[in-house]
C-alpha cells in the first residue's frame, strides 16, 4: 500500500496522499516523501525505517470456532499474490513450515487475491483464512470483526520506510512529518 505526502512550502504542511506502484519519480511528481514497503526501489535516496509489520491467520469470529488450521480444508485458504515486487511477504507454505510441520496447502485452491486489504476484508466477510498484516486488521481485531485464529506471526521480509531526496530533508515540516510518523507506526 505504497503512499507518498508532498509538503507545500513553509508556513505550513500540505497532504497529497496517493497510492502508486513503485518506483515514483520524485523529481516529475514534485513528491517530497514516499511511504514505501522497502527502499529496494530507491537507491541513492534517504531512508527511514517505520516499522516492520507481520502476518498472522486471521478470520472471521464464525469462522474461528469452526476447527483448526490443522483440519481446515485447502479451500478455506486465502492467498495474497503479491507479484514480483512483494515477493518477501510471508506465505502460507511458510508459515505452516515454521508452525505446523507436516501440514500443506494447494495454493491452486481457495481464494486468491492481490493485496493484502483485499485479503483481510475477504476474512472479515467469511470467506475464508487470510494471512493478514497485523497493522492493517489490528483495528478489526480489536472491535471483534476479525479473529486471531493462531497467535503465531511471520515478520514481513522487509520494513515499511519514509524515503525522501537528500535535498528534501532540510524542507520545513519534512521531519516533524517523518518524526510523526514513527511515532504513529505500530509497534510490536
Amino acid at each position: 500500500m505504497p503512499t507518498f505526502a508532498r509538503a507545500s512550502d513553509a508556513s505550513g504542511l500540505r497532504i497529497d496522499l496517493r497510492v502508486e506502484d513503485d518506483p515514483v519519480d520524485f523529481a516529475a511528481s514534485e513528491i517530497d516523501l514516499r511511504i514505501a514497503y522497502a527502499s529496494t526501489s530507491y537507491p541513492g535516496l534517504q531512508s527511514v525505517p517505520l516499522f516492520r509489520d507481520e502476518v498472522l491467520p486471521l478470520c472471521s469470529p464464525a469462522l474461528a470456532g469452526r476447527s483448526s488450521l490443522r483440519a481446515l480444508p485447502d479451500d478455506l485458504f486465502i492467498h495474497t499474490i503479491w507479484g514480483q515486487d512483494f515477493a518477501s511477504h510471508p506465505s502460507w507454505e511458510e508459515w505452516f513450515s515454521q508452525f505446523m510441520p507436516g501440514r500443506s496447502i494447494d495454493p491452486a485452491r481457495g481464494q486468491r487475491v492481490s493485496s493484502s486489504l483485499l485479503a483481510i476484508d475477504f476474512a472479515r466477510r467469511g470467506l475464508g483464512i487470510a494471512l493478514g498484516q497485523r497493522a492493517l486488521a489490528q483495528e478489526l481485531i480489536d472491535r471483534g470483526e476479525l479473529a486471531v485464529l493462531e497467535g503465531q506471526s511471520l515478520p514481513l521480509g522487509h520494513d515499511y520506510c519514509a524515503v525522501y531526496p537528500r535535498g528534501k530533508g532540510r524542507k520545513a515540516g519534512l521531519q516533524p512529518l517523518i518524526d510523526a510518523l514513527r511515532n504513529a507506526a505500530p509497534r510490536r
